[in-house]
């Protein structure tokens, strides 16, 4: 198993109008960072937030950019969370067939253990969590156990 530690930043305030999630990730971009999850929220009878997730390796890079296009655009502050990981469970090679489900099931086998999942996103054949770095290892055992494979489908 590898692993990697990520950080998510949140960019507070940001106005309903086009192309502001744009222009976060072209600013990352423009500096060279991947982004790993990226989760816009509804900007509909005020200003929302745009949460970022990079590798920790380019925290310093990631922040400088994010900092640098707030203040072009003029939004709110920017936040950070270090020491995620963001976990995905890839089921394409599974005969799971309701991959929300499979979610709900991931989610309440990690409540049972005491894990926060701190955010889930359920894709086409995919389930991606972000949590506690420190919880990482546990949770990998966990969700193996729970989709009953022999072989892992899940990745870090």
């Amino acid at each position: 198993m590898t692993s990697s530690k990520a950080v998510r930043f949140t960019c507070r305030g940001i106005p309903d109008e086009p192309g502001m999630l744009g222009a976060f990730m072209q600013g990352l971009g423009a500096a060279g960072v991947s982004i790993i999850h990226v989760y816009n929220t509804e900007h509909v009878d005020a200003p929302g937030e745009i949460m970022l997730t990079v590798k920790e390796t380019d925290y310093e890079k990631a922040l400088e950019a994010l900092k640098r296009v707030a203040a072009e655009k003029g939004t709110g502050e920017i936040t950070e969370e270090p020491g995620l990981a963001v976990l995905n469970a890839d089921l394409s090679r599974s005969d799971e067939d309701h991959v929300p489900s499979v979610a709900i099931r991931l989610g309440q086998a990690l409540c049972r253990y005491g894990i926060d999942v701190l955010h889930m996103a359920v894709r086409k054949r995919s389930v991606f969590l972000a949590l506690p770095f420190e919880k990482a290892g546990v949770a990998y055992n966990l969700i193996n156990r729970e989709l009953r494979e022999g072989t892992s489908f899940f990745h870090i």
